[in-house]
C-alpha cells in the first residue's frame, strides 16, 4: 500500500457495510465529468465518522 493511503483502510471498511456490492457494470452518472477533476473526495462524504489517519 502507498504511503499515506492508510487512512482509506477505515474508509472502505465503513462503506463496505452501508453500499451494495457492485456486481454489475453500468453507466457513468450523469454527473460524473463535473466530479472528475474535483480532489479531495473525502470532504464530500462528511456523513461519515473519517479519521484524517
Amino acid at each position: 500500500m502507498p504511503d499515506g493511503s492508510e487512512g482509506y483502510l477505515e474508509l472502505n471498511a465503513q462503506l463496505a457495510q452501508i453500499w451494495p456490492v457492485i456486481i454489475q457494470k453500468k453507466a457513468a452518472l450523469p454527473e460524473a465529468e463535473r466530479w472528475r477533476h474535483v480532489m479531495p473526495k473525502r470532504e464530500f462524504l462528511g456523513f461519515l465518522v473519517i479519521s484524517s489517519g
